[in-house]
């Protein structure tokens, strides 16, 4: 299994005078990320989820967009991250105790909802019929481009997970050489968010410990539950 990337999503109570806000940001984020952050010029009045601030970290693995109501961060995997997850977790629990750590102070602690979204991939260079033998169990089925399958569980009465399952093309050169490799392959998105608690427990605050939860749960899944999807086509947690 190849992991390409993952996303920490935050969703939070609006963080007000965000450019003044913007330098205390880039100070504490300044040891791993170059400085200064790209600041869009976009008016005080837009809605609060497009993105004020954008940072790159300075090896180029981690990209930050922060709103005025949301914080992400995408990491991109490359060298042994590819096909080591413990390494991928570690460095995705060190990025999410950073941000919360300056995300505390400025927004004292009102979190709605965090997501964790890991997207994989494993070669098969017959994927789509992979995908229709395991998945959809038709003869009926001809000329298929993508094929794709998506199911959502609730854990623990707190977090939605959901798995996509798809026939896709993927790249696997080296960026770094501006190498193309193209390859058929099965994608795997996994999503695991707290979003279930704010339909359904009034009052409901996430949290720094509801991000570590649901990476968690992510993780339980990649180690001990994917094969046995692909290999039985059957998609239980």
């Amino acid at each position: 299994m190849r992991f390409v990337s993952t996303e920490v999503n935050i969703v939070h109570g609006n963080i007000e005078n965000m450019r003044r806000k913007s330098i205390d940001i880039e100070d504490r984020l300044a040891e791993d990320f170059v400085i200064p952050f790209t600041q869009l010029p976009i008016p005080e009045d837009a809605p609060p989820e497009i993105p004020r601030l954008i940072g790159k970290s300075k090896q180029g693995h981690t990209e930050i967009q922060i709103s005025k109501s949301s914080t992400k961060q995408i990491i991109r995997y490359d060298g042994d991250y590819l096909e080591n997850w413990d390494i991928c977790e570690k460095y995705i629990i060190s990025k999410i105790d950073s941000i919360y750590k300056i995300l505390d102070s400025i927004i004292n602690k009102k979190y709605l909802f965090v997501g964790i979204i890991t997207n994989m991939m494993i070669e098969n260079e017959n994927a789509k019929q992979f995908m229709v033998d395991k998945f959809i169990n038709s003869e009926n089925i001809e000329r298929i481009e993508e094929l794709s399958t998506r199911v959502a569980f609730i854990n623990n009465d707190r977090f939605y997970t959901n798995i996509k399952l798809s026939s896709i093309k993927a790249d696997i050169g080296d960026k770094k050489i501006s190498q193309s490799k193209i390859v058929d392959a099965i994608g795997i998105n996994l999503d695991v968010n707290d979003r279930y608690n704010i339909n359904m427990k009034k009052g409901h605050q996430s949290s720094v410990d509801s991000a570590k939860a649901a990476l968690e749960i992510s993780s339980d899944i990649i180690k001990n539950k994917i094969n046995a999807i692909l290999e039985n086509g059957v998609i239980k947690l």
